[in-house]
């Protein structure tokens, strides 16, 4: 099957330099607004759907992002491989508290798939995931992959106090049946559980949840008429749940 006009390419040492070489935007703009609903937050803990990923203790919540972007897949086995994601990560923590819609990724998703614009592989310019923002969630930071070795980490930069969470995927489930597939029905990535890798690069956090997914997956025949260096790019959208 011929890869279809949504699919972006690029090579895989552009993708991984762009995300690791971009510099980090300005902070987060009221982070004082955190400290006073605490309370609330944990509440809203108490309720986090995780299916039967490894449950957490002994932590606290301290955010909920709507992760908006791309996942990618290399082509270079002839069919598709995951080599990670860059998503804009938006505040959602109010608005779960005071509507408590798990679905937004949904519609959110659906609303990035009409627009022409092009999902953005560079972190300094997140213009077509903002552009889908209508019910005006705060940036609260970005979500990409960096080189280690021969393989690559998860980063989750947090504009709040400087956070930063270097993860490693430890739990996996499929996300539900419910779950939306994208436009083009590949369906819906999975369920994960990454608490920090130990790296020095962690400050401020200690573990992510991926959870309410919605699109992402490649099309399985994607890699079949495209050149081996192509990466291919699937829209995205995803909450992530920050523990400290």
């Amino acid at each position: 099957m011929a890869p279809t006009l949504s699919l972006l390419f690029l090579t895989i040492s552009s993708l991984l330099s762009s995300a690791y070489c971009a510099p980090a935007p300005p902070r987060y703009p009221d982070s004082s607004s955190r400290h006073t609903r605490q309370v609330s937050v944990q509440r809203l803990q108490t309720n986090q759907p995780t299916l039967s990923l490894p449950s957490n203790s002994n932590v606290t919540l301290q955010y909920v992002a709507l992760g908006v972007g791309v996942q990618n897949y290399s082509c270079e086995t002839g069919a598709p491989e995951s080599i990670g994601a860059i998503a804009t990560l938006f505040d959602i923590t109010d608005y779960l508290q005071q509507k408590g819609r798990s679905r937004v990724g949904k519609h959110y998703l659906q609303a990035y798939e009409r627009q022409t614009c092009q999902a953005s592989q560079n972190l300094d310019d997140n213009t077509c995931e903002t552009s889908i923002n209508y019910l005006d969630f705060s940036v609260l930071g970005h979500h990409f992959f960096t080189p280690v070795g021969d393989a690559a980490a998860p980063i989750f930069e947090i504009y709040d106090d400087q956070r930063l969470l270097s993860a490693q995927k430890v739990g996996v489930v499929p996300a539900p049946a419910r779950a939306y597939d994208g436009e083009e029905g590949f369906g819906a990535i999975d369920w994960l559980f990454l608490p920090s890798d130990g790296s020095q690069r962690t400050v401020g956090l200690s573990e992510v949840y991926r959870i309410h997914t919605a699109g992402g997956s490649p099309d399985p025949e994607g890699c079949a008429a495209v050149p081996a260096e192509t990466v291919l790019s699937y829209k995205y959208v995803a909450q992530y749940w920050f523990y400290s």
